[in-house]
């Protein structure tokens, strides 16, 4: 078992022996001195491998290629591990609602490379490319260094992607648009048109958007909703020739889009939970067939898609 787990800018350290991100199974076999205990898949469709023992749970990507390539880290087939989910603690508990759990909690010592305490604001901290979450049991924990981490964490690899600056004025649209009568479902929308399969653009980046935006400074790190990037979205045409490409999409309180309206969200409350939609909203997606979704009306919102046809989940 790892005595100590420590966190550099693209990998992470298991007593002395590096895996750098992304990583193989036969990588993380070594570095661990064994196999996973258990390698299942989750109620989502992702594949996960579980050390019972270690406390600790790694995530494969499913479609990984592309993604890699597209940051210039992409090595071959078989390196597909980009995060890690610690559930450091008394007990296991889950970071959200995973069902996916090991059997006993992580006891290494947890900390950065250079020897560093983790040091979390709003309960993130980032190492390089690596985003860390901690999921406290009840709202926030305290924001500075944290020598004993007593939180699940979850680590992601997340190389950045640069994109050339965009031009962020929305003209009237010369086609056929989608129209929306919820806001949150829009949002969904764009978050798979526009930063999964990027077929909607242009690709919204808050930091791009506020040193271009003329009027009152734009905070980024703000955990409240930026108006000026709520808007945006709000008025911002989706071609109705686009609605073939969405089969399937999946709501996460860490997707782009909540991102560049919240920077600094938790994730924790329901402003962007999708507690409503309508017939003629979903009739638009001929071709959607599965959806997961958070929402504080499950039952209401289920049934609206099951009438569509559209097999849908809660996160």
């Amino acid at each position: 078992m790892p005595h100590t787990i420590l966190l550099s800018d693209d990998a992470v350290i298991f007593d002395g022996v590096t895996v750098t991100f992304p990583m193989s199974i036969a990588e993380l076999t070594a570095a661990l001195g064994c196999a996973s205990d258990r390698d299942v898949v989750d109620e989502h469709g992702a594949r996960r491998l579980v050390y019972d023992g270690l406390g600790l749970v790694f995530a494969p990507l499913r479609a990984p290629m592309d993604w890699l390539r597209k940051r210039d880290v992409y090595i071959d087939d078989d390196h597909v591990i980009t995060g890690i989910d610690v559930y450091c603690g008394p007990t296991v508990r889950p970071q959200w609602r995973e069902r996916v759990l090991p059997d006993s909690p992580c006891t290494a010592r947890i900390a950065k490379a250079d020897g560093n305490p983790l040091f979390f604001i709003s309960d993130r901290d980032e190492i390089g490319a690596l985003h860390v979450i901690r999921w406290p049991e009840d709202s926030h924990g305290p924001d500075g260094p944290a020598p004993d981490v007593r939180d699940p964490l979850s680590v992601s690899f997340c190389p950045e992607r640069r994109f050339p600056p965009a031009n962020y004025t929305i003209h009237k649209a010369k086609e056929p648009v989608l129209a929306f009568t919820h806001l949150n479902f829009k949002l969904a929308v764009i978050q798979r048109l526009m930063y999964e399969l990027e077929v909607l653009t242009p690709r919204f980046d808050l930091f791009d958007f506020a040193a271009q935006y003329a009027g009152k400074p734009i905070d980024t790190e703000s955990t409240t909703v930026i108006r000026p990037a709520l808007n945006w979205f709000k008025r911002l045409p989706i071609p109705v020739r686009l609605a073939p490409e969405l089969t399937s999409f999946t709501m996460d309180g860490g997707d782009d889009v909540y991102m560049n309206i919240i920077p600094q969200w938790d994730g924790e409350d329901d402003v962007f939970d999708l507690d409503a939609v309508d017939d003629a909203e979903l009739a638009q997606f001929p071709n959607l067939h599965e959806a997961t979704i958070m929402s504080g009306d499950y039952a209401g919102v289920s049934r609206v898609f099951a009438e569509h046809g559209i097999d849908v989940r809660s996160l």
